[in-house]
């Protein structure tokens, strides 16, 4: 309606990084999002499976990303809720690999 060109308009999605570089790291990382959001682990998956949320070990990561990208979605937000640095490269590295 705007007259803007839809190819011009950059699409972008916002997620909770609860990922790890493998399946310890990352079940650890669920629990403790779980935790925090006062859920159990096997509640928070179904909530982020149904938001269509990038989560999970770099393969599965990779594949939402490639079908968030699909869908046309160039930008990934992402809100970690935590200022730690270790807990950063922990949660945000299995994106990073997804990406490359």
């Amino acid at each position: 309606k705007a007259g803007r060109d839809p190819k011009d308009i950059k699409l972008s999605f916002v997620a909770t990084p609860i990922a790890g570089v493998d399946e310890p790291t990352y079940r650890r990382v669920l629990e403790a999002a779980a935790s925090d959001f006062d859920r159990e682990p096997e509640v928070l998956e179904e909530r982020l499976q149904a938001r269509g949320t990038p989560f999970g070990t770099p393969d599965r990561v990779k594949t939402r990303l490639d079908e968030l990208k699909g869908l046309g979605i160039s930008r990934l937000y992402l809100q970690a809720g935590t200022t730690d640095l270790q807990e950063l490269e922990t949660r945000i590295r299995p994106y990073l690999e997804a990406s490359s």
